[in-house]
């Protein structure tokens, strides 16, 4: 379950805790973005972020998020983008990736616990 953002070292968690700590890790994935939004674009940001999708994309696989997991997807093509790639439609991005976001936390609060 690698879509739980804790360190690798500790051991996973049962499936009905992945399912309290799906919120979180959007909490965290959003934090990133943000971050990355506020600071233009950084790469070590963008880096952080578009791995943070790439890894919740990966566990939502396995855990049964599917819905969760397509927008994951979404989110790791847009955060792929380097600095030149988006130069002129940041602000559209921007809204797109915040978008998203709000997608995915509104999917979390719906799944049943």
């Amino acid at each position: 379950m690698t879509h739980l953002i804790r360190p690798p070292s500790e051991s996973t968690f049962p499936a009905a805790d992945a399912l309290l700590n799906f919120p979180r890790c959007i909490a965290t994935l959003e934090l990133a973005v943000r971050d990355l939004l506020l600071n233009f674009w950084q790469e070590p940001l963008r880096e952080r972020a578009w791995s943070l999708a790439q890894e919740m994309s990966d566990g939502c696989k396995l855990c049964g998020f599917r819905e969760s997991s397509v927008l994951l997807r979404s989110l790791q093509a847009l955060l792929a983008l380097s600095v030149e790639d988006t130069k002129g439609i940041q602000r559209s991005i921007a809204e797109r990736l915040l978008e998203l976001i709000g997608i995915l936390k509104e999917q979390a609060r719906r799944t049943p616990s």
